[in-house]
């Protein structure tokens, strides 16, 4: 027997469904989409198979007073805002509430002088839209190795720090660079604005991990949150998948384990789940293997 495990977080996180469900209310409005939607290949592709289009230099974007832009989830800098404002495109800005709070936090901190620190990967979409709310010098860590190599640095304002992470970032991780920066900056204002779902999926995941043979993390290869659940899982459980979709699962996992755990990340739908179970159901079968479904709860 088999005993299949299921995150009781599998959906999509609030904000995340909402910037799909906007984009998929106005594709008839010749809609644009400000670079992928969310970290989901499938979701992309299908918006963009019934009419959107994806646009990553807004500069270019022709004939915007009879379409749309659609801002996704990670949000944008503030400078990319002012343009549309000051061009009059016609844009729905669905920027995560939670990274809405961190731009004020930036925007706020960096009027009165303090520096910022980023936690968080520098490519990252999110991270560069929160950058982009700072007057002030900023400081883009993204491991603790990175931390060790800017910080203590130069020129630190005499105002202070204010320090934000990515939304989607490690836990974990990120309590020891705020912990590390602490002892060796003057003044540090922390601020941990890591998502709650995001913490909730990490903490789930890291105790899953811990008592299943095997678990399979879906998500698209670009989304943080998938990463960091894959990367997290790999520390406690050594037979790990990270997919983005249910038909590139590797079914051999299941040979010779007694349990197993299936995890989707924030920008996964419940649909890819189900599926999921359904491959892995009939995988079983088909091995003459017995299947038990156990939804966390």
């Amino acid at each position: 027997m088999i005993k299949c495990y299921v995150s009781k977080y599998n959906s999509l996180c609030f904000g995340a469904s909402s910037a799909v469900e906007a984009a998929y209310e106005h594709l008839s409005d010749s809609l644009f989409l400000y670079g992928d939607v969310i970290n989901n290949p499938v979701i992309t592709a299908d918006l963009c198979s019934k009419g959107a289009k994806i646009v990553n230099d807004i500069t270019k974007m022709k004939d915007t007073r009879n379409s749309k832009l659609l801002i996704r989830a990670h949000g944008v800098p503030k400078k990319t805002i002012d343009y549309l404002e000051d061009n009059n495109v016609n844009y729905i800005d669905k920027t995560c509430p939670k990274v809405k709070k961190i731009h004020k936090i930036v925007k706020d901190a960096s009027s009165k002088g303090l520096d910022i620190i980023i936690v968080g990967d520098p490519n990252h979409p999110e991270v560069v839209g929160i950058k982009g709310w700072a007057k002030t010098n900023v400081i883009t860590i993204k491991d603790m190795i990175s931390a060790k190599e800017k910080v203590p640095y130069s020129n630190v304002s005499s105002t202070g720090v204010c320090m934000v992470v990515q939304t989607t970032y490690n836990k974990m991780a990120y309590d020891e660079i705020q912990k590390y920066c602490l002892t060796l900056l003057p003044f540090v204002e922390c601020h941990d604005t890591i998502c709650n779902d995001t913490a909730n999926r990490q903490i789930e995941v890291r105790n899953l991990a811990q008592q299943v043979d095997c678990i399979i993390v879906i998500g698209g290869k670009k989304s943080s949150n998938s990463i960091k659940l894959f990367e997290i899982a790999s520390e406690y459980c050594n037979k790990t998948q990270h997919v983005q979709i249910e038909s590139e699962i590797d079914l051999t996992i299941i040979e010779n384990v007694s349990s197993l755990a299936l995890v989707g990340g924030a920008s996964t739908p419940i649909e890819s789940i189900i599926k999921s179970i359904e491959i892995l159901r009939s995988a079983c079968y088909n091995s003459g293997i017995e299947f038990e479904l156990i939804r966390q709860t």
